[in-house]
């Protein structure tokens, strides 16, 4: 089951998903997806916002958010085993005083492999009743009103990161079994320590298959949530993570930790002691070290002293003042080195930062190896900062990820020079050039809500080696080449949040005659080089690429708009430079750079003829725009436009898939997705199309939509397919081998075409929705299919094709075929033998010859006549273009034709006449 912008609410308790009498319940998710349980009493039956008596899964092909709230049933619940291998995944069964609801539960094994989990229960947060609970990989935040992980038999952590905080951490039956063989692991507890049952009673369990150190507080008094537990082995930190409950009882591991370390112990930042220690040493005896009397250490330090970490920067000309917490400047911080200048940010933290310099930097360079997590905020309230020769802001190293927040109300602005001097050297040993003017070698996250001005005058504005987020602010980025890059993934708008009204990014990298892309994502390792936009305002005016990805384009929500190069105006001759030139698709107006509004790429061989994997386009939701010169959508691998709405204009094809294109979704309305192509060379292109909901208007001055094969390598830089070698030519060219086609299963469609209407290099199948075909130019027509034997097969929905006469195919069964002239702005209306209207269209375009399908075997064609209870679909110039129902009067009747059904080269489709 695929999960694509779900929302679902059960007032009855009965589950929003069932899987019953089935072997599994496999669920992929994309896109935002609600389900909400609002019963104010349990479901004896089948208790489960989710629920199976079978195996659940939720894939690790799942890419979107699945929000589950529930008060009195369980968000997921199975009778066998549940695996939990991707996606975002938040619960809530903690409403409001009433709620008693465990988050998620199997009766077998419980696994976690890959997915990010955030658990707020008012029960239990993870449960097997029978079996064991597991956690190999992934993120998992979980705070319980009763155990954070409850598990029979066996609770196995090999990886990832888990902080479970309730009444009771873990919990185990008598003779259960803990091993924690990996990740970084923090269980916390306000009633009883962990190795205890619920009534306080010591229960015996096996922890020899633990093979880090693992750590066991109990603390004498209870301390709040927001004080971190923070473990040192001389100055290095082997183990920081903040409670998300307050507690008295902490299990703590990490692979930093083993059974020989001595260790000092902070709390909240304040040194601990404990029974058995009068220094505040916690020496450990074993992989499970157990300490008792966990209390301040009396005359112990704090880590670090308040007085010496810098809390603040206030930048000015070629200095920068650091103060404290107090508000106390301080000359030598514990936390950073200054000079001049010039800022580098050593240990984790918060800073604000202010003021304006024309040569300043602030950097981060945190130890990896002391901070594991590391996390660095960066909070900019009216800085200016610029530089000649580096990168104003500069990330070496982070363990987790550097944080730069615009505060709300402040303007901030970071510029670099026209070159750099600025250099790194990556893991294999290279050295490379720092070419952004904001640049991260690791994670990076923007946010906040205030603005921040970027400016990269050298390349690019905004740059991250590892994977971007923009989660909120108002973000503006101008740059002489690519304006935002993040190498593994670039990801726009918190999948969890549902307010995006504070995210803006606005990229402009077209200055004239050069430029760059506007976003890119560029990785070919498995799982990235991915792009996602889940919300927010991205208005892009791009030289080259508005959007490239290498791997994987995702939108599920938000307003895109894209202008790149010279826009749908373009109207140069091609020469065949690099992404351009005549292609075999005849447009000899193609741009020598690519100029695409969005485009994934895939990967390829080693001579990058042959596509390999990857280069999917998937729109789930949103609203996009755009204006391009080259191809508005184009893909390398698969395109699904599955929702939202997507107005196109292009001097090159409107939407363009090397493989699969699927438009809607099976039993889909005629509204979802919504795809309005104003202006293009060809609308619809693909290997293989099929439209199974939604509206798609095309107006083209060649095909309107054209099943072909190969791939368009003016977009993917490889050196086959149908941009080289021409028509036919060497490596490429119009594959005709038959294979192709063209299916309409549902939606409506509209295509006023200049070549042919519908063209495929194989089969065309009509099986429902409305298609509106008007097309003109000699040697083209309506409808085309290829000559390998192929056809155009009718077997249910509506079509009518009008144009020339040249090459006219029909469909295997047609209701009413006509050589009758009509004029261009005539309307024809088709109705059954009750008079009833079955379709009418005002034709863009005269036409020589037209044929209709229905499953009507009597038909009666009109043109002109006054339509009363008519109900019209969108058109393209807001007028009543295409409808169907109702009656008309008045009118001309329009002569029939007799004959076979067929065309021009149609497999077996001869002409009539």
């Amino acid at each position: 089951m695929y999960l694509q912008g779900v929302t679902m609410t059960s007032s009855t308790g009965a589950p929003c998903i069932l899987g019953q009498s089935a072997g599994k319940l496999k669920l992929t998710c994309s896109g935002i997806n609600t389900l909400t349980d609002t019963a104010a009493a349990v479901n004896a039956d089948t208790s489960g916002v989710i629920y199976g008596d079978c195996d659940i899964t939720v894939t690790k092909n799942s890419t979107g958010t699945l929000n589950i709230t529930s008060s009195m049933n369980t968000a997921i619940r199975s009778k066998d085993d549940i695996k939990l291998n991707g996606g975002d995944i938040s619960i809530n069964t903690d409403v409001d005083a009433t709620s008693d609801a465990d988050a998620i539960r199997a009766n077998n094994t419980l696994e976690i492999d890959g997915a990010s989990v955030t658990v707020t229960s008012s029960a239990d947060g993870l449960k097997s009743s029978k079996e064991d609970v597991s956690i190999l990989s992934g993120k998992v935040s979980i705070k319980a009103g009763n155990d954070a992980v409850q598990a029979a038999t066996a609770l196995n952590i090999s990886g990832g990161t888990v902080t479970a905080s309730g009444d009771r951490g873990f919990t185990l039956d008598e003779n259960g079994v803990l091993a924690i063989t990996g990740g970084d692991v923090l269980a916390t507890a306000t009633d009883y320590a962990f190795g205890m049952d619920s009534a306080g009673a010591a229960v015996t369990v096996d922890t020899s298959g633990c093979t880090q150190g693992v750590v066991q507080l109990n603390y004498a008094a209870e301390w709040k949530k927001s004080n971190a537990v923070t473990l040192k082995k001389g100055s290095s930190t082997v183990f920081e993570m903040t409670p998300n409950k307050k507690y008295t009882y902490v299990l703590a591991s990490s692979g930093s930790l083993s059974g020989s370390d001595s260790c000092t112990l902070y709390t909240g930042g304040t040194q601990m002691t404990h029974d058995g220690s009068d220094n505040g040493t916690f020496a450990m005896t074993g992989t499970l070290t157990k300490f008792t009397g966990v209390q301040e250490l009396a005359g112990g330090s704090v880590t670090p002293t308040d007085d010496t970490v810098a809390t603040a920067l206030v930048y000015s000309g070629s200095s920068v003042t650091a103060t404290n917490t107090s508000g106390s400047v301080v000359s030598n911080p514990s936390n950073l080195t200054i000079s001049g200048a010039n800022v580098t940010v050593t240990a984790s933290g918060e800073l604000s930062v202010s003021g304006e310099s024309t040569s300043g930097q602030l950097a981060v360079n945190v130890d990896k190896t002391a901070e594991p997590e590391g996390k660095v905020v960066l909070n900019l309230e009216g800085l200016t900062l610029s530089n000649d020769s580096v990168a104003p802001i500069y990330v070496e190293a982070i363990g987790d990820e550097v944080q730069i927040s615009a505060k709300n109300g402040t303007t901030n602005t970071i510029s670099d020079g026209t070159s750099h001097t600025d250099t790194y050297v990556d893991s294999d040993g290279n050295t490379n050039p720092v070419n952004g003017a904001i640049f991260s070698r690791d994670d990076l996250k923007l946010k906040g809500k205030g603005t921040l001005i970027v400016n990269g005058n050298t390349e690019d504005g905004i740059v991250c080696k590892n994977d971007l987020k923009i989660w909120n602010g108002s973000i503006t980025v101008n740059a002489a080449d690519d304006g935002i890059r993040g190498n593994d993934s670039v990801r726009i708008g918190d999948p969890d949040a549902t307010d995006y009204s504070t995210l803006s990014v606005t990229v402009n990298t077209n200055n004239g005659s050069t430029g760059g892309d506007g976003i890119k994502s560029n990785s070919t390792e498995t799982d990235k080089g991915y792009i996602t936009i889940n919300g927010g305002t991205v208005n892009i005016n791009s030289y080259a690429d508005g959007i490239q990805a290498e791997q994987t384009f995702t939108m599920n929500g938000g307003d895109l708009n894209i202008t790149t190069y010279q826009g749908s105006d373009f109207s140069g001759n091609a020469s065949g430079g690099w992404g351009g030139g005549m292609g075999g698709d005849g447009n000899s107006g193609k741009t020598d750079i690519s100029a695409k509004g969005i485009k994934a790429i895939g990967l390829y061989d080693e001579a990058g003829t042959t596509w390999q994997s990857g280069g999917d386009l998937i729109v789930n939701g949103g609203t996009i725009t755009i204006d391009s010169s080259d191809d508005s959508l184009h893909c390398g691998g698969d395109m699904q436009l599955l929702g939202g709405s997507m107005t196109l204009a292009t001097a090159d094809d409107g939407v363009h898939s090397d493989h699969a294109l699927i438009i809607g979704s099976t039993g889909g309305d005629d509204d979802t997705p919504y795809v309005n192509i104003t202006k293009s060379y060809e609308g619809i292109e693909g290997v293989d199309i099929t439209q199974n909901s939604g509206t798609v208007m095309v107006t083209s001055s060649d095909d309107g939509y054209n099943a072909a094969g190969g791939s368009d390598s003016s977009g993917n830089n490889n050196n086959g397919g149908w941009g080289q070698g021409g028509w036919g030519g060497p490596g490429g060219g119009n594959s005709s081998n038959g294979s192709q086609t063209m299916t309409f299963n549902g939606g409506y469609t509209y295509v006023n075409a200049a070549g042919d209407g519908l063209d495929s290099n194989g089969n065309i199948s009509f099986n429902g929705g409305y298609v509106f075909v008007s097309q003109t130019g000699g040697g083209n027509g309506p409808l085309d299919c290829g000559d390998s034997n192929n056809s155009i097969t009718y077997s249910g929905g509506t079509v009518i094709a009008a144009g020339s006469s040249d090459m006219f195919e029909t469909p295997s069964s047609y209701s009413f075929l006509s050589q009758t002239s009509v004029s261009a702005g005539q309307t024809i209306t088709f109705t059954d033998a009750s008079g009833n209207v079955l379709a009418t269209f005002t034709l863009p375009n005269g036409s020589a010859e037209m044929v209709m399908s229905s499953k009507e075997s009597s038909v009666t064609c009109y043109t002109g006549g006054t339509l009363s209870g008519t109900t019209y679909f969108v058109s393209q110039d807001d007028t009543d273009r295409c409808g169907y129902g109702g009656t008309i009067s008045g009118g001309t009747t329009v002569s029939a034709s007799s004959g076979g059904n067929g065309g021009w080269g149609g497999g077996g489709n001869n002409r009539p006449f």
